[in-house]
């Protein structure tokens, strides 16, 4: 009986080390490998890999080898990936409510922005 307790014991410690909540994040995007936004990305990746010790690690997968945005998004609905950097304009046939979020381009100071779109969010379902 205390071999099997023992192996019980050994093997709880051993699915709670670090390697077995290890994660590597796979995020596919448009976003082409070089570019400002693609190295901001790939600065924080870096960031969350020292954090967590190495237990997160980020993949991504820039310059649309993984497909369009709409392919990006059939691909983390069925699993294959877990995120994707994706265009306002490719989420708007899901959610049309998004293109808000694409006024800061409109508006040139910020304060102006934040007093126009808080009364508009509250029109948008909390989803």
């Amino acid at each position: 009986m205390n071999i099997f307790k023992t192996l019980i014991v050994s093997s709880l410690i051993a699915f709670s080390s670090s390697q077995a909540i290890a994660a590597t994040l796979k995020i596919a995007t448009v976003v082409p490998n070089g570019s400002g936004w693609m190295n901001e990305m790939k600065a924080a990746a870096k960031e969350v890999k020292e954090k967590t010790d190495g237990r997160v690690k980020i993949k991504y997968y820039p310059g649309g080898v993984m497909g369009s945005d709409k392919t990006v998004l059939r691909k983390m609905r069925s699993g294959q990936l877990h995120g994707g950097a994706i265009s306002a304009g490719a989420l708007a046939h899901i959610y049309n409510g998004v293109n808000l979020y694409s006024l800061p381009l409109c508006l040139i100071i910020w304060q102006k922005f934040t007093i126009f779109v808080k009364p508009l969010t509250l029109l948008f379902p909390k989803d």
